[in-house]
C-alpha cells in the first residue's frame, strides 16, 4: 500500500478514536482481502481510499484544512459475500449495505455488484481496477469507475470529491463510453460547470 494511503488510514484511526466508526488497520485489510480471494471474490477498494490513491495528497491536505478522514473502508465485490472470517462480525445496525467489523473495531462497507439502494440507486455490475494499484495486492477502482459510482450519488460530499478529483486529474476521457443514467449525466454537467466557475 502506498505510504500516503497507509498514512491516511493511520490518521483516520487516530482521528476517529472518540467516534463510533473508524477504519480497520492495514494488516486487517490485507487479511480480509486474502479471505475474500480464498472465497472466489475479487475485491476492489472504492470510496475515500480510492480517492486518496488518485489524489496523492500531501500530509497538509488531510484533516480540518483538507481532505476528510474516513470512518470505514468501502470495498466493491462482484458477487455475494461469504461469512465473515473468524474474529470478524457482521454489523447488524448497518443500513443499505452489508458491513463487517474487524477485530480492532474497524468498519468495512461492501458495495455488491448490482445492489439497489432504498433511494433507487444501483451499484454498477462491474468496475475496473487502477493498474498501478494491482501489484500491491490491494487494488483500488480506476478513475473512470470512481466517477461512475460517485456520479450516481445525490450526496454533496460525493460530488465535492469528484470536483477535487477532476481538478487534479481531469475528467476521464473514457467516461463518454460508460452508460450513464440521467442523474449521472446531470451530475457530470454540474461538475463541469463548477470546475469552469473555479469552485
Amino acid at each position: 500500500m502506498k505510504s500516503y494511503v497507509s498514512n491516511y488510514i493511520r490518521k483516520s484511526i487516530e482521528n476517529n478514536e472518540n467516534k463510533t466508526h473508524r477504519p480497520p488497520t492495514e494488516s486487517e485489510i490485507r487479511f480480509l482481502f486474502k479471505h475474500l480471494r480464498e472465497n472466489d471474490l475479487d475485491p476492489i477498494i472504492v470510496g475515500s481510499i480510492a480517492l486518496i490513491q488518485h489524489l496523492r495528497p500531501s500530509k497538509e491536505d488531510y484533516g480540518d484544512e483538507g481532505f476528510r478522514y474516513t470512518q470505514d473502508i468501502d470495498i466493491f465485490v462482484s458477487s455475494s459475500l461469504p461469512r465473515p472470517p473468524p474474529a470478524w462480525r457482521r454489523d447488524h445496525e448497518s443500513l443499505g449495505v452489508v458491513s463487517w467489523i474487524s477485530p480492532s473495531g474497524g468498519y468495512i462497507d461492501f458495495l455488491e455488484a448490482g445492489h439497489i439502494y432504498p433511494s433507487g440507486h444501483r451499484n454498477p455490475y462491474h468496475i475496473d481496477k487502477d493498474l498501478d494499484s494491482i501489484a500491491d495486492g490491494l487494488p483500488v477502482a480506476d478513475l473512470a469507475s470512481i466517477f461512475v459510482m460517485k456520479l450516481n450519488s445525490d450526496r454533496v460530499q460525493d460530488l465535492t470529491d469528484l470536483v477535487n478529483l477532476a481538478k487534479k486529474r481531469g475528467i476521464p476521457k473514457d467516461l463518454a463510453r460508460k452508460k450513464l443514467n440521467e442523474q449521472q449525466k446531470e451530475n457530470l454537467e454540474s461538475i463541469k460547470i463548477w470546475i469552469g466557475n473555479g469552485i
